[in-house]
């Protein structure tokens, strides 16, 4: 199975930022459906279910992190996966310290991450071979509001897994599971 964290946005910034990407990039190769947009926080490649039970635990043990804003208002693009984003000018100190604490988790995990500098972004399409151009339309203030408040609140573990006829992603939402008390195990990502 391959694991990630992120987060989420909610449906409101879901749906904005699809809106205008679909009429600024009207032309996008493979824009990302608006359903499996999130702000990577750490890549975990491939997990074993004893991974996830242990990564289960230790996000009950890791201190909550203090909210914090998101704000994306820079385009992006990485020629080596053909991604184009959208992402941070600056990233909330808070935002930089979770990254870097599920990064440990991982590692106290056993998974062996790559280092490499944490870029906070929302891949808004994959297989670009080049750069797209300039938006058609820019993001209107009201976007750019809705861009700058606090509309991430939650943090979820996204585990995918492929079968010959089957790809599936779940998205679960672990400080809410917490919360109520219910731990998540191994069966939680059976299908």
């Amino acid at each position: 199975m391959r694991a990630f964290f992120g987060l989420s946005p909610n449906a409101e910034t879901t749906l904005a930022i699809e809106d205008w990407r679909n009429k600024a990039f009207p032309d996008l190769h493979a824009p990302v459906p608006a359903a499996n947009f999130h702000v990577t926080l750490a890549f975990l490649g491939n997990v074993s279910v004893e991974q996830l039970d242990t990564i289960n635990y230790l996000i009950e043990e890791m201190p909550r992190s203090i909210a914090f804003n998101v704000s994306l208002n820079k385009l992006g693009y990485w020629s080596k996966p053909k991604a184009f984003w959208l992402g941070c000018q600056q990233t909330a100190n808070e935002h930089l310290i979770l990254a870097k604490q599920v990064h440990e988790i991982a590692n106290m995990s056993g998974l062996l991450l790559q280092q490499q500098d944490y870029v906070a972004h929302l891949t808004l399409a994959r297989k670009c071979k080049i750069k797209p151009p300039a938006p058609l339309v820019a993001a209107n203030v009201a976007l750019c509001q809705l861009l700058s408040k606090r509309w991430l609140d939650k943090l979820v573990l996204i585990v995918v897994w492929a079968t010959t006829a089957v790809i599936a992603s779940f998205r679960f939402n672990l400080w809410r599971c917490l919360k109520s008390g219910r731990s998540l195990t191994s069966r939680d990502f059976a299908c």
